[in-house]
């Protein structure tokens, strides 16, 4: 892989494609799925302007609200936490206002999941009170009724089994019955394992 960075996909031809956005947009051209990546021009045009905002928008949320907990050895300095956390406050404004301002419909007012919203929420989960609890949501009602739709889809559990055991980041956080969680550190290897495990028993056997 030229770019060495992850996710990156091997293709059945053996080409190589980096970057979530391009294998996201590949696989759905590939196994044709029309409803998450319509052929309509302008409807495609609105996945991408999500996609491209994605990297220099909502990933400001991860490197603000989860980054510093996983990698804290990537903040330099406490500049790096202020500046972060103010880029982050604006992308949840603009997903807020913008990308969900049709509340109760889907990323750019689509009424059913595309490859925007998949993206996206992969983000915006790790932060929310179910999973990192790091970050109150609830100045943001649409996204908070998108997230409880996103939620709810099919093998939605099995898909964020992984970040589910990595679970509350706070420091003292504890687990269901009050005993205090292990550093993070050393929960993030069982979580792999766990993931990879609930992804293959939803995966089709032939």
């Amino acid at each position: 892989f030229p770019i060495g960075t992850i996710p990156a996909l091997e293709t059945s031809s053996g080409d190589y494609i980096s970057e979530s956005g391009a294998i996201m947009s590949f696989l759905a051209d590939e196994q044709r799925w029309d409803d998450m990546f319509p052929n309509d021009p302008l409807q495609r045009a609105k996945i991408n302007e999500y996609i491209n905002w994605h990297h220099n928008g909502t990933r400001n949320i991860t490197k603000a609200y989860f980054v510093r907990y996983i990698r804290p050895e990537l903040i330099k300095s406490p500049n790096d936490i202020i500046s972060n956390e103010k880029l982050a406050i604006q992308s949840l404004e603009t997903i807020e206002k913008v990308f969900l301002k049709e509340n109760g419909k889907y990323i750019s007012g689509f009424n059913h999941p595309t490859l925007s919203d998949f993206l996206c929420y992969s983000e915006i989960i790790q932060i929310s009170k179910d999973f990192g609890n790091t970050y109150d949501l609830s100045s943001y009602p649409n996204i908070l009724f998108w997230i409880n739709k996103m939620s709810n889809l099919p093998y939605h559990d099995e898909i964020f089994a992984a970040l589910k055991h990595v679970g509350d980041l706070n420091e003292g956080a504890q687990d269901s019955n009050g005993n205090l969680l292990p550093p993070i550190s050393d929960r993030l290897g069982p979580a792999t394992k766990i993931g990879l495990k609930a992804i293959y028993s939803v995966l089709p056997t032939e």
